[in-house]
C-alpha cells in the first residue's frame, strides 16, 4: 500500500509530499482507505457531485457552500475571471433542494443593455416592434422553482437593478409591455469579477 502525505507551508499550499510504501493484505488496505481522513473529496452523499482540491482555502469555501446551499439565500460569488465562479454556482445548485429544477445561466456582459431586460423578464405580445406576436417568457419565469445564475452581474445597468431587486425581495415582476404582476419562486446566484463596493462608492 502506498500512502502520500502532503506537507503544507504557512500559506496552506503544498510544500512537499512524503510517500511511504508497505506490503499489506487486501482487507487491511481497504480498511485504511475507508478510515483515511486525508481524502480530498468533498461529498455529502452518493448523489452529490464530486469536487477534489488540495487547497485549504477552497476546502473552506466548499464547506461554506454546503451550509448555504440548502437555503434559499441569494448568493454573490466574487473572483477574478477564470477562477471557476460558474463551476461553484453549479456546485451549489447541485447540492441544493432545487437540484432537479432548472438552472439557467445568463452572461450579463454578453447581452446588449436594451435586450437584457426582455431576456430576464420577457414581454407581452405587441410590447415593441419586432416582438414575438404571442409574447415571450423571460429566463426568470422559465426557471420558476429553480435557480438563475447571473454571471458578470456588475454589468447590469442601474435601471434594471431595481427590477431584479424586486424579484429577490418579493419574488415578483412585471414583463415588458404588461400590467400583470407575475409571481415566481427562483433563487438568484450572481457572480462578478468587479469590486462592487468600489463601484457603488463611485456611483457606477
Amino acid at each position: 500500500m502506498t500512502r502520500a502525505i502532503p506537507i503544507l507551508n504557512d500559506s496552506g499550499e503544498i510544500e512537499l509530499v512524503v510517500i511511504t510504501s508497505t506490503e499489506t493484505q487486501t482487507y487491511k488496505m481497504v480498511k485504511a482507505i475507508e478510515e483515511d481522513t486525508e481524502l480530498r473529496t468533498v461529498r455529502e452523499d452518493d448523489e452529490t457531485p464530486e469536487m477534489i482540491t488540495n487547497s485549504g482555502k477552497i476546502k473552506r469555501i466548499l464547506t461554506f457552500c454546503r451550509k448555504v446551499a440548502p437555503t434559499d439565500s441569494t448568493i454573490l460569488i466574487q473572483g477574478e475571471s477564470g477562477t471557476g465562479k460558474g463551476v461553484l454556482a453549479h456546485f451549489i445548485q447541485q447540492i441544493s433542494k432545487r437540484k432537479s429544477k432548472p438552472f439557467l445561466t445568463i452572461n450579463c456582459a454578453a447581452i446588449p443593455e436594451d435586450l437584457l431586460e426582455s431576456e430576464l423578464f420577457g414581454y407581452s405580445k405587441g410590447a415593441f416592434t419586432g416582438a414575438n406576436k404571442t409574447g415571450k417568457p423571460g429566463l426568470i419565469e422559465v426557471a420558476d422553482g429553480g435557480t438563475v445564475f447571473l454571471d458578470e452581474v456588475g454589468e447590469i445597468p442601474l435601471a434594471l437593478q431595481a427590477k431584479i431587486l424586486q424579484v429577490i425581495q418579493d419574488k415578483q415582476f412585471i414583463p415588458i409591455g404588461s400590467s400583470e404582476m407575475k409571481k415566481v419562486d427562483v433563487r438568484i446566484i450572481a457572480a462578478t469579477n468587479q469590486n462592487l463596493i468600489e463601484m457603488i462608492n463611485n456611483k457606477l
